[in-house]
């Protein structure tokens, strides 16, 4: 295994705490090197052999094994999901889509890659957002190679679009002044994955797909990760062996329902993004000795959710004329007031009157002026431009010529309806270019389709919406239905039931205590500061974002804590190397991407996408200068 002194050149000066961040103060992480034995014996062959072994083919699994390559090791990748192909799926050759298959979350998302401009404001900053559940050492790592990012892009001739950027925190947080910028490649997440998937064809490096990875092999007597099982095409177990590491890229835990019960703040939990993400790589590091960080910090939101798909959609609010309640009618916040990717934290809050999560679901309430628009689409989506201007938000100011276009840089919000009905989507996104696959269906234009299959509650006038909303069945859980349209996997749907007394109270997601008292008051509330044009009195919300209901019918739609993805997962150091409890390092083991992500409490837009070239990067680089493993003689 390497010395702190091999490791990353770059990062070298954190390891002994002097602070590779310009003086930032360094934390000393670990002390020593974890020792665990392996589970099961070594295998007598191996299917695959290569230096450094990618488990999992998203953004940071495509640029830890380009880093890696390009650093002279052999390298493979082990990807879970089965190639396009061989699904049926056929593409048009857009930038969308011209890809083998694999691109987790990186493909359908935005693209934004997030990145600091200074690199002592920045671990500052980075380090606050944690609240110091992240080592500054790794923050420091973080800024350090967040700073390179776009020179890392430029090298790579990924075209993009750079903008300045603001956090979405204000001030609150330190180091929020140091200045920071995001570069979103052309296509946005689709268009970003594209390019990275061209540029590990380019380099001849191999895919595995339909190839679930499930144990990491270690040597029994000093723990180091020689190799990696897994079982290929469903059926076939197969050994693979890593010469100088593994990385595991395996994402975050979104579509496993006991993790996210036992691990979340608060549930039910439904997320909007790759639907494969299960928490494998977490399972594969536990068992080799792994700790866990941040495992209840999610980029997250309010979303609806249906279960005629196991994916959550995004709420698009076309109008102004909209209000957020509990479950007991009570408006709670300044709605679009909230940071965008961490407004999951309002959802915690337990009722001990009634024993359940008094937020979980939220209700959107809105009147038939918003109900003649789509409320909802692919996850993700940007805010309407009256609600951006509210929020301390990215904003762009500048844009670069390294851009081929700034119009046509990423069709936000793509998500569910970007992905094929093999992957679990709608397939219904024209410009995704998918062909050969049946076409899924789409949220409604109208909500004509959702008002007539319950999804949306409806009420001639606000007493009647109460009573319809406290008479309904709101599911909270698929357990039991039909598998999604064109979904191929059970493993993602719920397989937790959380329970419900008889009369609406303890648990469940019913809301049998809706009052109507309580949501007439605070739509007139609400109504009477629109009257008064000052802004909101009660939660501070500007006048901007606010129009009158007061046209009848009325509507609601069930909100749930939602988002594309969870932060947790494995212990990893500013090397990228993943460690035990004590933040000692399992040896030739390294990881990135959002299987144990370095954003812990608070997220800022785009940063695991800015965190996948960071941490893809170190990974990468410090996997392939891992001397080789020196089999034992006897």
């Amino acid at each position: 295994m390497l010395a702190a002194s091999t490791l990353s050149p770059k990062l070298a000066a954190a390891a002994v705490g002097g602070g590779s961040a310009g003086g930032v103060p360094g934390v000393g992480v670990g002390l020593g090197t974890a020792n665990k034995a392996a589970p099961f014996a070594l295998p007598a062959s191996w299917a695959y052999s290569a230096d450094v072994v990618v488990v999992g083919y998203g953004g940071a699994g495509a640029v830890s094994a380009i880093t890696a390559y390009d650093a002279g090791a052999n390298v493979l990748i082990v990807e879970k999901t089965p190639t396009l192909a061989s699904v049926g799926v056929a593409n048009t050759g857009t930038i969308c889509t011209s890809i083998r298959g694999g691109g987790g979350n990186t493909h359908i998302s935005g693209g934004i890659c997030f990145m600091p401009l200074d690199q002592v404001g920045g671990a500052l900053w980075h380090n606050s957002m944690s609240y110091g559940a992240t080592p500054m050492a790794v923050s420091q790592a973080w800024a350090e190679m967040g700073v390179q990012n776009r020179a890392w892009l430029d090298s790579m001739s990924i075209p993009y679009a750079y903008s300045t950027a603001a956090t979405e925190y204000g001030s609150i947080v330190p180091g929020a002044s140091s200045g920071f910028a995001s570069c979103t490649p052309t296509g946005g997440g689709a268009g970003f994955f594209y390019y990275l998937d061209q540029l590990v064809q380019k380099r001849n490096i191999p895919v595995i797909f339909n190839t679930r990875a499930q144990e990491l092999i270690q040597d029994p007597n000093t723990g180091e990760v020689i190799g990696v099982q897994a079982v290929q095409n469903q059926s076939e177990v197969v050994n693979i062996q890593a010469n100088k590491a593994v990385i595991l890229t395996t994402g975050g835990f979104e579509f496993d329902a006991r993790m996210k019960l036992n691990y979340l703040k608060c549930a039910p939990y439904h997320f909007g993004g790759w639907q494969y993400n299960t928490g494998d790589g977490i399972k594969m590091a536990l068992k080799a000795g792994a700790g866990l960080w941040h495992m209840n910090t999610t980029s997250g939101r309010y979303s609806p959710w249906i279960p005629t798909y196991n994916t959550a959609w995004a709420q698009h609010h076309q109008t102004t004329g909209y209000i957020w309640v509990d479950r007991y009618g009570n408006r709670f916040c300044n709605e679009s007031g909230l940071p965008s990717h961490s407004t999951w934290q309002v959802a915690v809050d337990w009722n001990f009157t009634y024993g359940q999560y008094a937020r979980v679901p939220a209700l959107l309430i809105f009147d038939s002026a918003g109900a003649t628009q789509p409320l909802a689409g692919g996850e993700d989506p940007r805010l309407m431009h009256h609600e951006t201007a509210a929020r301390q938000e990215q904003t762009t100011t500048t844009t670069t010529t390294t851009s081929t276009s700034t119009s046509s840089q990423l069709v936000y919000g793509t998500g569910i309806n970007q992905l094929p009905v093999q992957f679990g989507g709608t397939g219904a996104l024209a410009s995704a270019g998918f062909t050969g696959s049946a076409v899924g269906t789409p949220w409604s234009n109208n909500n004509a389709a959702e008002i007539a299959a319950g999804w949306i509650i409806q009420g001639a006038d606000l007493p009647t919406l109460a009573a319809n909303i406290a008479s309904a069945t709101i599911y909270g859980s698929n357990q039991g239905m039909a598998i999604p349209a064109g979904w191929n996997s059970v493993e993602s749907m719920d397989n937790v039931t959380i329970p419900e007394s008889a009369n609406g109270g303890f648990g469940g997601t019913n809301c049998r205590n809706f009052s109507a008292a309580n949501l007439t008051a605070a739509v007139n509330q609400f109504n009477k500061d629109v009257a008064a044009g000052k802004g909101d009195t009660v939660f501070g919300r500007t006048a901007v974002t606010m129009a009158a209901m007061t046209t009848p019918p009325y509507y609601a739609l069930a909100l749930w804590p939602a988002g594309p993805n969870t932060n947790g997962g494995p212990i990893r150091d500013q090397f990228s190397r993943t460690c035990d409890p004590d933040y000692n390092p399992i040896p030739r083991l390294y990881s990135g991407g959002e299987n144990g992500s370095v954003w812990g409490f608070l997220y800022m837009t785009g940063g695991n996408n800015g965190e996948s070239i960071s941490f893809g990067r170190i990974a990468g680089n410090n996997a392939a200068n891992e001397p080789s493993y020196q089999w034992p003689t006897s």
